[in-house]
């Protein structure tokens, strides 16, 4: 079990150096293809409610999606971690003014957090992805702790650049299969 967990560690920091090569308009570039992928995914677009996030370290930039969402009427849900009890929530975003600086330096919306039942569909960075559906993180299982509370309807959409796509994560028993990827190259539905 060490070994898998050293490994992983070696997977992320890789996939995190090989990220931070890219350069902001390859991020610009490939944000813009995935956005135009997630606007025909019949899915996203009927969903009342949809959780995003904010992009950091050169993520894919889905924030024009989310803003395209909210254009349309739907609910838009931000994470937010709360330090006190180490868990993620999602919480209803209703503006700029209506935002913090979180304890990982990311922009998170103040606010009661929102049923995760009620969340229609979850669009989900990561640090890598694999072939059949698993996602590593950042390391604290925010993720994996947070999606299992959805409702079984809910659709869960990891968005990545291609480069972040490897043969397999060495997933655990606590990891979340992500069912569809969107690189800027291809939607992946995963079985």
């Amino acid at each position: 079990m060490a070994m898998t967990w050293e490994q992983r560690k070696t997977l992320r920091q890789e996939a995190r150096k090989n990220r931070s090569f890219l350069s902001r308009e390859e991020v610009r570039r490939n944000s813009e293809l995935i956005i135009n992928s997630l606007r025909r995914l019949n899915t996203l677009n009927n969903a009342r409610v949809v959780m995003g996030y904010l992009a950091i370290e050169k993520e894919v930039d889905i924030w024009p999606y989310l803003e395209f969402c909210l254009e349309q009427g739907q609910i838009v849900v931000l994470p937010r971690v709360e330090k006190a009890d180490d868990r993620l929530v999602a919480v209803k975003y209703i503006g700029p003014d209506n935002m913090r600086i979180g304890a990982f330096g990311i922009r998170e919306p103040l606010g009661e957090p929102f049923d995760p039942v009620l969340i229609d569909a979850v669009i989900v960075p990561g640090v890598a992805f694999d072939r059949s559906g698993y996602r590593l993180g950042y390391g604290k299982g925010y993720y994996d702790r947070f999606l299992p509370l959805l409702s079984s309807h809910a659709f869960i959409c990891g968005v990545a650049h291609s480069l972040q796509v490897v043969d397999d994560v060495m997933p655990h028993s606590k990891d979340f299969h992500i069912p569809c990827l969107v690189t800027e190259r291809e939607i992946r539905k995963i079985p």
